[in-house]
């Protein structure tokens, strides 16, 4: 007999394209039942997939791990951009210093004249010319400085300045060497090395004058309040030199004693 040819694959009505069975869609009385194969098979967010409580409690496990890990981090960039701006002021401070020793026969300016004259009110003369009196903020603000007058007011200045550099009120052994004397920066050996102006708010003090000068005294030890009077920057200082350069240092007694600080001595 002849050959029979061979029917064409069906499967019923619900079929809805021939395809291989792997791929087909079957109905049943609860509803539309999918091959376990099937590309078209569909996920929804039902309650079988939502978080447990357990998973959420990772993740925020783990955002909080990150950010104790990335704050610090933060923090400490933060910081250096403060620090950078800090001695920007400084330079600024610097180059009004400079400005001064050319029109005064390299004399620096004296730490405090007068009660009304201090140093602070020449060099805002020459920064900010026409200005009545002493305004402060702007670069004779530290942005680092933790502290505030006792007002509650952001200081008027949180840099603090040689009185070995004519000090009016100077006492002591040996105040008219040491403190009355005007001292010129064409005189002052190794100049690069010695603190002209620093970070400095003297904070611990009772009344609300407080003055911004910095003597030997204030070099002292890392536990001690007058440390915390001149570091803020990680427990460093930004120092300021007579002929203008700016470095980064901590102010300890052991590193800057007396012979540093003073301008009448030459050897430490």
């Amino acid at each position: 007999g002849s050959e029979k040819t061979r029917p064409s694959l069906r499967w019923g009505s619900d079929i809805s394209s021939q395809r291989s069975p792997l791929f087909l869609k079957e109905k049943g009385g609860a509803g539309e039942r999918e091959n376990l194969f099937s590309r078209e098979k569909k996920f929804s967010l039902s309650p079988a997939h939502s978080f447990t409580l357990i998973e959420l409690l990772v993740v925020i496990a783990i955002i909080a791990i990150l950010a104790g890990i990335l704050l610090p981090a933060l923090n400490s960039a933060r910081e250096r951009g403060r620090a950078a701006s800090c001695i920007n002021n400084l330079k600024q401070l610097g180059n009004a210093v400079a400005f001064y020793t050319d029109a005064n026969e390299d004399y620096l300016p004296p730490s405090q004249f007068t009660s009304n004259y201090s140093w602070h009110y020449y060099l805002e003369k020459i920064i900010n010319p026409g200005t009545n009196g002493f305004a402060g903020k702007g670069v004779f603000v530290c942005p680092s400085c933790p502290y505030q007058d006792p007002d509650g007011k952001e200081p008027g200045r949180t840099y603090g300045y040689n009185t070995s550099c004519y000090q009016a009120n100077g006492s002591g052994a040996n105040a008219e060497l040491r403190f009355k004397t005007f001292r010129k920066v064409t005189k002052i050996a190794r100049a690069t090395e010695r603190p002209l102006i620093i970070d400095y708010y003297y904070h611990d003090r009772a009344d609300t004058n407080r003055p911004s000068y910095f003597g030997a005294g204030d070099f002292s030890t890392e536990n001690s309040a007058q440390f915390t009077r001149v570091s803020w920057h990680n427990k460093t200082t930004n120092i300021l030199t007579p002929v203008g350069n700016v470095y980064n240092d901590k102010a300890l007694g052991s590193i800057y004693p007396t012979n540093r600080v003073e301008f009448n001595n030459d050897t430490w």
